[in-house]
């Protein structure tokens, strides 16, 4: 059934709910008129009137309104609408032609026109089918009990007046619906400026870097600043184990008093606020509705309704928004639809305040993990220069007497050079180039570790580009200097293995322990260039520790 009443009655060419609404209409008049004219001319057989009289005018009608019919269907309906009018009008027309006169009838079919004109189409149909209207009452004489020229003039008179007061109560009426249908869209753009407003500023507080409670209490504020039909307002927020709604925000002393208690409803309890971050849909109820979910609250007893809205970020709910009235007791779908908007917004403010906050908690981790790093490569470089002086002063220790060397060009001479000059001392100590006199001090550094110093004797000034290259040199000096000694070191080394190694293969090839000692022993003598080694198994008793040895040794 619903099928064919598509298929009859299709408005799917409409968007626009008055067009629909004109379009059904205009289907019912079509369907009217097919029905009861082929009726009207089979019973006009049994009266005066002959049906062949009637016939053209059926053959006429039916592919008029055959072609009014496919219009409405392809969305014309305005064309439509214009020619089932004038057909209609053609037809009163018609019918007074043939009388010769006006019948009482004329007023209601002439007004009918009017109407029709005023629903179907705008205020120049109005004009104009009043005026034709008006005209045959001008032309034709009325049918009256007495056809006398005061009567013909009074009904005249009455017809147009009749016709002009029509025009004017439907013109009226069409402006004045036009009037409430334009206050109605005002007040719609007034709210929706309102929450686009309302939308953006809660929007904008994720971008001020503001807390996430000052966040959710100023959007609390914005709610009942705007919406006075509302008294109290709070946010709830699931816990990291989703089964707790925290209450985070809420208004108003009750709010206060509720936040000290820590106050919380379990996700899927039955409740406004349990219900919704279940199901992730709106809730709500109305107060003391035995049915309904709301529980009483003893803070909040002033409430007759009762609303909360998802807080949702993505597939995942968060939380919800919790509205209260104490004079609502129903919620217009607008209501719903503006209250969700803004707490998709509070939604998406409180994703990027927590977003921003993590990722400045990462901040300040790898801040602080970046000065640890600093303050142990710090603490290496001062272990690696404590280790390079360390070494550095045994080396020299060792080579004492070759570590200094005193080089005159002019005469092509080399001689060791013992001695500390004033100078060296001073370079060594200030940790820079000094200069006394004609003589430049120049401390040799290896991995910021003062190992020595050179000393220059110039004839002339010491320019800013040589004293670049004396520092340069001077840095490649001291690691050309520690890479001599690491070699040396590694040699060392790499002999002190080898000696290793040939002692315990020594080890390896004795039969027993004794001749595993002697060849211990043997083999450290000729190391150590030992004249005597002493080797002795065991652990002394008490008497020989205190000094009363009560064996030999061996």
């Amino acid at each position: 059934m619903q099928a064919v009443y598509q298929l009859i009655f299709n408005t799917k060419a409409y968007s626009n709910p008055r067009n629909r609404v004109q379009a059904l209409f205009l289907y019912c008049v079509i369907l009217i008129f097919a029905i009861f004219m082929p009726i009207l001319v089979l019973v006009s057989t049994f009266s005066t009137i002959q049906p062949l009289e009637l016939l053209p005018l059926l053959f006429i009608a039916l592919p008029i309104l055959s072609t009014i019919y496919f219009l409405i269907r392809i969305g014309y309906i305005k064309i439509a609408s214009w020619i089932l009018l004038i057909m209609l009008s053609g037809t009163i027309l018609f019918n007074n032609i043939q009388i010769g006169a006006l019948e009482s009838r004329s007023l209601v079919n002439a007004s009918l026109m009017i109407l029709l004109a005023g629903f179907l189409l705008d205020d120049l149909a109005v004009v104009i089918f009043c005026i034709s209207a008006i005209s045959p009452a001008l032309f034709f004489p009325v049918i009256t009990a007495e056809a006398t020229v005061q009567s013909q003039f009074m009904g005249r008179a009455i017809l147009t007046i009749s016709y002009v007061i029509t025009g004017i109560v439907i013109y009226s009426f069409r402006q004045s619906l036009i009037a409430s249908r334009q206050e109605g869209e005002d007040i719609a753009g007034r709210e929706r400026m309102k929450l686009a407003d309302v939308n953006m500023q809660i929007t904008q507080q994720a971008a001020t870097r503001i807390s996430l409670d000052e966040a959710l209490n100023n959007t609390l504020a914005l709610i009942l600043n705007n919406y006075p039909q509302l008294y109290h307002a709070q946010v709830f927020l699931i816990d990291a184990d989703g089964v707790q709604a925290e209450l985070k925000a809420s208004t108003g002393e009750p709010g206060r008093i509720l936040l000290e208690r820590n106050h919380s409803l379990s996700v899927g309890s039955l409740s406004v606020i349990g219900q919704t971050t279940l199901a992730g849909e709106p809730v709500v109820a109305i107060a003391n509705d035995p049915k309904s979910v709301h529980k009483v609250n003893p803070l909040l007893q002033e409430t007759t309704l009762e609303a909360a809205f998802p807080l949702q970020v993505e597939d995942r709910i968060i939380g919800a928004l919790d509205l209260q009235s104490k004079t609502l007791t129903a919620l217009s779908d607008d209501d719903r639809i503006s209250f969700q908007s803004l707490a998709n917004s509070l939604s998406l403010a409180i994703d990027n305040i927590r977003q921003f906050a993590a990722a400045q908690e990462r901040i300040n981790e790898n801040e602080r993990l970046t000065e640890r790093t600093r303050i142990m490569l710090s603490e290496v470089e001062r272990l690696n220069r404590r280790l390079i002086g360390r070494a550095w002063a045994e080396y020299t220790a060792e080579h004492e007497d070759s570590l200094g060397y005193e080089v005159d060009l002019k005469r092509g001479d080399i001689q060791p050079y013992s001695n500390w000059s004033t100078s060296l001392q001073s370079a060594i100590a200030d940790g820079k180039i000094t200069r006394t006199g004609n003589v430049i001090s120049v401390p040799l550094r290896i991995r910021g570790e003062i190992v020595g110093a050179m000393e220059f004797e110039l004839d002339g000034d010491l320019s800013d580009e040589q004293a670049i290259l004396i520092e340069e040199v001077t840095e490649r000096f001291g690691l050309a200097a520690e890479n001599t000694r690491l070699v040396e070191e590694s040699q060392r080394t790499a002999h002190r293995e080898t000696l290793i190694n040939q002692i315990t293969s020594r080890f390896q090839a004795a039969q027993n322990v004794e001749s595993t000692l002697t060849e211990a022993a043997r083999s450290l003598s000729e190391t150590l260039s030992a004249e005597k080694v002493m080797i002795r198994l065991g652990m002394p008793d008490k008497a020989t520790q205190n000094g009363h040895p009560n064996g030999e040794d061996s």
